[in-house]
């Protein structure tokens, strides 16, 4: 229903009403204060906008600080405590300090100190035996037991903790001698027919990199009956790397072999220089080299 009032005679006799004017819409209306009163006089409390409505604690159960198995009707206290209660249950399953008013979780420690981020130490700084977690292995002085395909398997170290790589097993099946193997080396070779005294280029060079020369052979049929020299040099009349002399009669042929496993290798030249094969005598002579480039 629409907004009503009603009119008696103003300042008229009897008791007084205390009331405020105010304007409802068109009309000028008295207002009459209410106001919540306990049993006596001492209880009235007005309730206004800057005031507000008052509420005696203890009907909230917000006097005293009983156990939280007390507030059997569920107050809105009770349930506050309990929830604090709890808090602090679960605060005390750490060892916490009070620390800028934060609780501050300190994980075990012998000093007690507050859990911080552990750096890593820098290249080639002393180690931190408090540092981070390092990647290790398994010490064993033979060979670990095969486990099944897929499995999980330690790292396999010696007892010095130098990590153990297998050189001797066969290569997979399908896979050449010659590239990229076990070893990491990019594996090459050549074969030439010589038959010219001195100086003879056998590989170019190669810039930034060394020749790394790991298997060689020699032969002919020719007759050196007078002696044959063949030296292999670190570049055109360079440092001798290896050397043979060959003296047999001259029905006989001649040969020599002189290999490694890589990684292992015979000689190794000097960064952008040619293998030359100088021969003291014009005489045919097979050649080949195996080597890679480091």
């Amino acid at each position: 229903m629409a907004d009503g009032y009603i009119q008696v005679p103003p300042d008229s006799t009897g008791k007084k009403t205390d009331c405020e004017e105010l304007t409802v819409g068109v009309n000028v209306v008295e207002r009459q204060r209410i106001q919540i009163a306990g049993t006596d006089a001492a209880d009235v409390a007005p309730v206004s906008a800057t005031e507000g409505l008052k509420v005696q604690a203890s009907a909230l159960g917000a006097t005293g600080d009983a156990a939280v198995t007390t507030d059997a009707a569920g107050t809105v206290s009770g349930k506050l405590r309990g929830l604090v209660a709890h808090m602090v249950s679960l605060l005390a399953r750490f060892p916490t300090t009070l620390l800028n008013g934060r609780f501050q979780v300190v994980l075990a420690t012998s000093s007690n100190q507050p859990v911080e981020p552990i750096v890593e130490p820098a290249h080639d700084a002393a180690d931190d035996s408090n540092g981070p977690a390092k990647i290790g292995g398994r010490a064993s002085t033979s060979l670990p037991a095969a486990v099944a395909d897929g499995d999980r398997v330690n790292a396999y170290f010696d007892a010095n903790g130098r990590q153990v790589v297998a050189l001797d097993q066969p290569l997979p099946a399908g896979t050449n001698a010659l590239g990229t193997v076990g070893h990491g080396k990019t594996l090459k070779s050549v074969s030439l027919s010589l038959s010219t005294s001195g100086d003879n280029d056998i590989i170019a060079a190669v810039a930034a990199k060394k020749l790394t020369i790991y298997a060689l052979s020699l032969t002919t049929k020719a007759d050196i009956s007078a002696g044959l020299t063949a030296k292999f040099t670190d570049g055109a009349a360079g440092t001798q790397m290896w050397a043979a002399d060959a003296l047999v009669p001259a029905t006989q042929s001649w040969g020599v072999v002189e290999a490694v496993a890589p990684p292992g290798y015979l000689f190794q030249l000097t960064t952008n220089t040619k293998l030359v094969l100088n021969l003291s005598a014009a005489k045919a002579t097979q050649v080949n080299v195996s080597y890679w480039e480091e």
